[in-house]
């Protein structure tokens, strides 16, 4: 992370004369996307909950649990 850290929405509201003006098809989506702080994206609750060897790391991220092979008997 740089030195200097700004929130994109902070800086939006502080100076507003200086949120890039972009035309085109993607200017108004893209001035938006300035005016904002970046996110993971993350599934609600009871979505990432409902499959069995699946869960939620730390951060938010998906986690797949394998489960430990059963041992073989030996005869």
């Amino acid at each position: 992370m740089p030195a200097e850290w700004f929130c994109n929405a902070c800086r939006i509201i502080r100076d507003p004369a200086n949120a890039s003006k972009t035309s085109g098809a993607f200017g108004s989506l893209l001035g938006k996307l300035d005016a904002k702080n970046s996110s993971a994206f993350r599934l609600p609750g009871d979505v990432r909950e409902y499959f069995d060897d699946v869960r939620t790391g730390v951060d938010g991220e998906f986690e797949e649990i394998v489960p430990a092979p059963k041992p073989t008997r030996l005869v």
